[in-house]
């Protein structure tokens, strides 16, 4: 009887680790453009008495809303919350004007 020869156990079809490309560049990063950053952001801290009382905190996001703010997240800092606000980031060509001013102005 012929001796059977032992199969060769096949190679796995992705390797473990990523192969670099050849330009010896690295992994990739994402790229920042200028619709990366839509909005800007601010913080408010309050107490956690403050956050509980059923009047200051709807006076604070009230008044940060009328300057176009919107309440994004609440973070726990201990004895006190953090409110993270943000709001759309105005286009700094919106805000000039073009053209020639009306005479008299």
């Amino acid at each position: 009887m012929p001796a059977r020869a032992e199969e060769e156990p096949d190679e796995p079809d992705e390797p473990d680790e990523p192969e670099i490309a050849a330009g010896g560049a690295g992994p990739a990063v994402p790229t920042v453009g200028p619709g990366a950053r839509e909005f800007e952001f601010k913080v408010e801290v309050v107490s956690v008495e403050e956050v509980t009382d059923g009047k200051t905190l709807p006076d604070r996001l009230a008044k940060a809303s009328a300057d176009g703010w919107d309440l994004y997240e609440v973070i726990d800092a201990g004895d006190r919350r953090a409110l993270l606000l943000r709001r759309p980031k105005k286009n700094q060509s919106e805000s000039r004007r073009v053209g020639f001013a009306p005479p008299g102005a």
